[in-house]
């Protein structure tokens, strides 16, 4: 056998050797973060359900927004509760706010009473 051929077996040799050895675990994890992200949207058929579309969304992070406060300890029980009842009373509202298409200007301003309120409740335990 010439040189340049046992050299070529010896490196092959070599190279299965080296596979056949149990890899070294990596530790692929990174530490853990307190963060989400997301994605919320609202489809909108006609220009009232438009107009309203902003309104239907912070209902939606606002629960999210609620939830995630009351897992954290930084909101009472009472104000996630009346979060959810604010939020349900503005989604009843939006509900009702494009009847037909056209927008019921009462509806409008009940749900978005409730949005203003759901905001204190929420800025309320972080204020000075």
């Amino acid at each position: 056998m010439s040189k340049s051929k046992l050299s070529i077996l010896v490196v092959t040799l070599a190279m299965l050797a080296g596979c056949a050895t149990a890899p070294t675990p990596v530790q692929l994890e990174a530490a853990s973060a307190r963060s989400a992200i997301y994605g919320v949207a609202t489809l909108a058929k006609n220009d009232c359900e438009a107009q309203t579309a902003a309104d239907y969304t912070g209902v939606i992070v606002a629960r999210r927004q609620a939830a995630s406060l009351l897992r954290a300890k930084k909101i009472p029980v009472a104000t996630a509760v009346n979060v959810q009842r604010l939020a349900d009373e503005a989604r009843a509202a939006l509900d009702a706010a494009c009847p037909g298409g056209r927008p019921d200007p009462e509806a409008i301003a009940v749900a978005r009473a409730a949005r203003a309120q759901i905001i204190q409740a929420l800025e309320a335990p972080h204020a000075p």
